[in-house]
């Protein structure tokens, strides 16, 4: 069969109607090639040799109903089907669209006349759809790997808006908070942002330096944390800030946050201990040979980190071009923040690691 013709398989037991709509197509425009199966099981067995592109199916056959052969929601199958039936009968059509056929057409001798207009404009929505499912997983793709590049690149990882009130309320964060801290998602909730869990000897610092960021700054610090089993650690936070007119508060601000508390304590220990510093020479002798090759791999990691990123952004570049139009508002809002939000990872990264 031509790859280019659509293959049309109409699955009815009246001869007559079968042989309408066969001519119908004959006549038509449409490069397709007609297959007539009369029953369910003559059905099944087209099927099982090559899935049509589309299936016109008679309500009521000999061997059985044609719900029989719908699943539900109609993307689901691997084509869309038509059912037909000789009666208008609201309930009769209500009953076939739940089950999951994709239109219905009552039959008369014009209706068999139009099938191949019909057949055009089923399939120009199916072919909608599909693209709409394609992007709909790309995005879920591209989300899910944002996710993953924030939980490995920090301890956890945020983004944040500022309210008219000006508050900050969290509208993403990574899992590793909630392993970091103990706290649930209840608790994030109750307060809308992580803040609450922030040593309160340094709560205020940290809200005066997310106050004084403007679009296109950023900032680092160190700050305590009180977990919810009391217990006290240090982090590292990057932070930087956007212009987002949609919000009420008209900024965003994305974060990354780093624990340090053992490379503190080591460095307190440093201080304290009474032994003298090794000679300079002495140092770069005991660094030895390897040493280039650890900072080598350092950078070679760090690139690897950033990998993922560059092509989560690719990604959703292409998605928007391709599919753009078709989005959703909220669809296209959301891949939005994904390419913003894995750039704004990237230079997390840079300011993390760097």
């Amino acid at each position: 069969m031509d790859a280019d013709r659509l293959r049309i398989l109409i699955v009815e037991d009246e001869a007559a109607h079968a042989e309408a709509i066969r001519r119908a197509f004959q006549n038509a425009d449409l490069e397709t090639e007609v297959e007539l199966a009369g029953s369910l099981r003559d059905y099944r067995a087209a099927v099982a040799a090559g899935a049509p592109d589309l299936a016109l199916v008679d309500l009521n056959l000999p061997d059985g109903r044609a719900l029989e052969i719908l699943s539900a929601p109609p993307e689901s199958g691997a084509f869309p089907i038509l059912i037909m039936t000789s009666y208008g009968n609201e309930q009769i059509v209500v009953e076939a669209l739940k089950a999951g056929a994709f239109d219905y057409v009552v039959k008369s001798a014009s209706a068999f006349a139009a099938m191949p207009r019909v057949v055009a404009r089923a399939l120009r929505e199916w072919k909608l759809l599909q693209q709409r499912q394609q992007a709909e997983r790309e995005l879920r793709q591209s989300e899910l790997r944002f996710r993953t590049v924030a939980r490995l690149s920090s301890d956890f990882a945020y983004s944040c808006v500022r309210t008219e009130a000006g508050d900050y309320v969290v509208d993403w964060i990574s899992e590793s908070f909630y392993t970091l801290t103990g706290f649930d998602d209840a608790a994030l909730r109750e307060h809308r942002s992580w803040l609450f869990a922030v040593h309160p000897e340094d709560r205020q610092g940290f809200l005066e330096l997310l106050q004084s960021l403007k679009p296109g700054h950023s900032a680092t610090g160190e700050l305590r944390m009180v977990a919810r089993d009391g217990s006290i650690r240090r982090f590292a936070h990057w932070m930087e800030c956007e212009a987002e007119p949609e919000t009420p508060g008209g900024l965003r601000f994305y974060g990354a946050v780093r624990d340090v508390t053992e490379q503190r304590r080591g460095e307190v220990e440093k201080q304290r201990s009474t032994i003298e510093s090794e000679p300079s020479l002495e140092r770069e002798s005991a660094r030895g040979p390897m040493s280039g090759d650890a900072d080598r791999l350092a950078g070679a990691s760090v690139r690897d980190l950033k990998a993922p990123l560059r092509d989560i952004e690719e990604c959703a570049r292409r998605l928007a071009e391709r599919c753009g139009e078709r989005l959703e508002a909220e669809d296209a809002a959301r891949l939005d923040r994904i390419r913003q939000a894995a750039s704004q990872m990237e230079r997390l990264i840079d300011g993390l690691l760097g």
